[in-house]
């Protein structure tokens, strides 16, 4: 299901949507898979950085590879911590975010499985800007920064595809930025629920389950506004017959009139 072209999360060779059916159907999120590293390096064929690898590369990744699992609700990196590793999200989800100094809890994305991440803090040698938690129980794989790094000081191919990844987030940044100074909370929770759908969905019955159990001060964190607001407005999709609420879980009663609110 298609409801984005300006996602460009996933560093995938191919359609990613297939791909990530293919990954959510072989390897669900419960279940317990005992050869996580075989599973790295077969999504790792997937990506098209690895791809452009040459097969020292790929044999250097690979023999270098770890896996690292996380309960729910655990701080991978915080917002004052270096980083010397690129990790890839196996299962699971990681949801990024930051406290004031109030002790408010802001969240900024929900990552899905099949994400690269963490490129720019091993290129700039600068902190994160955010924490990232695990929101579930979550396996990822890592590759140490070092390798990342002189792969792309020796293989232009490799290093174009990844600017060009950059490139595609700061892009999709730059429409987050536009939505949420320009256009009303109606079109901005749309949008959000678009994406949820894209990576954290899947059929239940006749209409769509968002995966993720997600709160009204879960949704007002996204949007920056109040609980109050979203309330309004789920309230306003919930009469016209476009979604419905039920102890933190959002299904998607009609996906097209959804899309129609951001065209």
């Amino acid at each position: 299901m298609n409801s984005f072209n300006d996602l460009p999360l996933l560093d995938i060779g191919g359609g990613t949507n297939k791909i990530i059916e293919r990954r959510m159907s072989n390897h669900p999120v419960n279940k317990i898979t005992n050869n996580y590293y075989q599973l790295a390096i077969e999504q790792l064929a997937e990506y098209k950085f690895f791809q452009l690898c040459t097969e020292e590369q790929k044999q250097n990744i690979c023999h270098n590879l770890k896996i690292q699992h996380y309960p729910a609700e655990h701080y991978i990196y915080t917002a004052d911590q270096t980083c010397n590793e690129v990790t890839f999200i196996l299962n699971g989800i990681i949801r990024t975010a930051w406290t004031s100094p109030e002790g408010k809890h802001y969240i900024y994305k929900f990552l899905p499985a099949g994400i690269l991440t963490n490129i720019v803090p091993i290129i700039t040698h600068q902190c994160f800007g955010h924490d990232h938690i695990s929101h579930e129980p979550t396996t990822v794989a890592i590759i140490p920064g070092d390798i990342f790094v002189n792969i792309l000081q020796c293989n232009p191919k490799v290093l174009y595809a990844v600017f060009e990844l950059i490139c595609n987030r700061s892009h999709h940044q730059y429409h987050d930025c536009y939505y949420q100074t320009t256009q009303p909370l109606q079109i901005q929770l749309a949008r959000q629920l678009l994406y949820l759908i894209e990576y954290f969905s899947i059929q239940f019955e006749s209409n769509i389950k968002i995966r993720i159990k997600l709160s009204q001060e879960n949704l007002a964190e996204l949007l920056n506004t109040s609980r109050k607001n979203i309330n309004r407005e789920l309230a306003i999709l919930t009469q016209e017959g476009i979604v419905k609420v039920r102890y933190h879980q959002i299904y998607i009663l009609d996906f097209q009139k959804l899309k129609n609110l951001i065209q």
